[in-house]
């Protein structure tokens, strides 16, 4: 689609346009074959809610190249999207999020980045991808396992 296109679509996806306005802007969105483009885009924050729902529409094979962007989306919880990007990534296939998942675990631990660990830590609600990540990476489960118990105020398992 020509990019004059894409620029409508987003000034139809902000949050304070009508409702009706912003799902014809979703159902438009959807028809972008690069989904790049509505993952955290950066115009402004006030589209990123409806993008997260054309993002979180989409199959597991066709997000699966952006999983690591996808993990930094839930570096804050209170970014637009968050919420729903966090819902998606608990239901994704644990195989194909594992590394990704990994990686964004290990960034976060460098840059000493608390509140995203303890968001990433929320994704291990994901039985399949717990496990897999405790047995793929056992020297940086416990670490996870804290910031879930102390930020969820649960165990897992």
């Amino acid at each position: 689609m020509p990019s004059n296109c894409y620029e409508q679509v987003m000034q139809m996806l902000r949050w304070n346009n009508e409702d009706g306005i912003q799902q014809k802007g979703i159902e438009l969105a959807s028809q972008f074959e690069d989904i790049h483009l509505f993952i955290q885009p950066g115009c402004d924050k006030s589209v990123w809610e409806n993008c997260a729902k054309i993002v979180c529409a989409k199959a597991d094979n066709v997000l699966e190249p952006y999983l690591s962007l996808l993990c930094e989306w839930i570096q804050d919880l209170t970014w637009p999207g968050a919420m729903l990007i966090m819902k998606r990534l608990k239901a994704f296939d644990a195989r194909l999020l594992l590394t990704p998942f990994v990686e964004s675990v290990k960034k976060a631990k460098k840059q000493d980045d608390q509140e995203w660990l303890n968001h990433l830590s929320i994704l291990l609600e994901n039985k399949e991808l717990m496990y897999s990540f405790k047995n793929s990476t056992p020297s940086l489960f416990p670490l996870l396992e804290k910031h879930y118990s102390d930020f969820c105020g649960k165990t897992l398992e």
